[in-house]
């Protein structure tokens, strides 16, 4: 993929956000179905209502810009790049492939674990691994992060304002 045209992955993004939207359907399925007692926080009313309060102008920036932004450089960015920094330094190579999809794990659990606790690890954190699997994927495996991280800065974005307009229009 290190070649691949940026133009490919945005013609791909529509399936993706749309792959995101069911995994976490389907994660949230089944920690109901797993363990009903399992809180799962859901900020969906919450955004309801400031959507509606504030309108989607004044929150765009938020949600769709600087909330992936912040979130990516903490979860994808940092811990990628101190990754392949470390590995680098020490072995002059980059790392092995079990060592990123250990990161992967680690990232995307803490991802889905900050948004709401352990039951969102299922949905948050199943979105957080095909985020960082792009990230790699489009990145090259570290030789072009610059091209992984507008990937998924615009997959994050895109997400988000997918799930704005389906609040907006079913609550």
């Amino acid at each position: 993929m290190a070649g691949a045209p940026f133009w490919l992955f945005l013609c791909s993004l529509p399936v993706l956000v749309f792959f995101c939207w069911n995994l976490a359907a389907y994660g949230r399925d089944f920690v109901v179905w797993l363990a009903p007692e399992l809180s799962i926080s859901s900020r969906t009313r919450n955004y309801a209502l400031e959507l509606h309060a504030r309108g989607v102008h004044d929150i765009a920036l938020r949600s769709f810009v600087i909330t992936p932004l912040r979130e990516e450089f903490l979860y994808r960015v940092l811990p990628f790049g101190l990754l392949w920094g470390a590995w680098g330094i020490f072995w002059k190579t980059t790392p092995p492939l079990a060592a990123a999809l250990v990161l992967v794990a680690l990232t995307s659990f803490v991802f889905g674990f900050v948004h709401g606790g352990i039951g969102n690890v299922f949905i948050q954190g199943l979105i957080g691994v095909v985020i960082a699997f792009v990230f790699l994927l489009w990145g090259s495996y570290g030789r072009t992060p610059l091209k992984g991280i507008c990937a998924i800065l615009i997959l994050h974005g895109s997400y988000n304002l997918y799930i704005a307009m389906w609040i907006q229009h079913h609550l």
